[in-house]
């Protein structure tokens, strides 16, 4: 996988801690396909360090680039 961008779109501060949202755009060495999908990551902070952490992906964007079939 080469990742051609990763971005952070917004931040926003809660009383557990964070969620960000963002931007992946990537290529399969493999095959060639690639895919443009949002995420979301979800971080919770408990004295000043990370309790917990979730990561949302469009993972439909990410199945049909690996499925793509091989030149």
């Amino acid at each position: 996988l080469e990742v051609q961008e990763f971005r952070v779109d917004r931040v926003i501060e809660t009383a557990q801690g964070a969620l960000a949202e963002g931007l992946e755009r990537a290529t399969f060495r493999a095959n060639g396909a690639s895919y443009t999908m949002r995420w979301c990551h979800v971080i919770e902070v408990a004295d000043g360090k990370i309790v917990s952490f979730a990561d949302h992906l469009d993972t439909a964007a990410i199945i049909d680039a690996f499925r793509a079939p091989h030149p």
